[in-house]
């Protein structure tokens, strides 16, 4: 008796862990934000490429790529950018717009200010309202009026 309970206890430790493991795993949140792109993937990681070369507090990185030629890689960027004295950091994921020829939706996935600790993965955490207004005003507007790339909110 005493072992069949033992057996008991271990089968659902193991089933819960597993259980725990595949809804951790395949859980995404929500976008903080999306915007499009009237251009195509390439075209928006060149102007961004080229605007951090010529600006100093901002750094790219393609960090991931997923998909494959004929239907386009979706592209994962790293932005890191230096706004007063705040180290701010931003991921996007970048995909060519569903049934839209030469069209990439850009979803803003990370808003964080490591210097302060705030924001994070999810829209209303703590300090992601004024990091995407940082990210609209300090680096949307400037790739608009120095790379003529202009992306809209959806």
């Amino acid at each position: 008796m005493k072992k069949g309970i033992i057996i008991a206890v271990i089968v659902a430790l193991v089933i819960g862990g597993f259980i725990y493991f595949v809804a951790g795993v395949s859980s995404t949140s929500a976008p903080i934000k999306r915007y499009e792109y009237s251009g195509s993937i390439n075209q928006f990681v060149t102007a961004i490429k080229n605007y951090a070369s010529t600006n100093p507090n901002v750094s790219v990185k393609i960090t991931d790529t997923v998909g494959d030629r004929k239907a386009d890689y979706g592209i994962y960027i790293s932005i890191d950018m230096k706004i007063n004295k705040d180290s701010i950091s931003y991921n996007l994921e970048c995909e060519k717009s569903d049934g839209a020829t030469n069209k990439t939706t850009i979803q803003l996935v990370k808003a964080y200010n490591k210097t302060r600790t705030t924001g994070g993965y999810i829209k209303d955490a703590k300090g992601v309202k004024p990091l995407v207004d940082d990210f609209e005003s300090d680096f949307l507007t400037p790739l608009k009026n120095k790379q003529n790339i202009n992306v809209i909110p959806l």
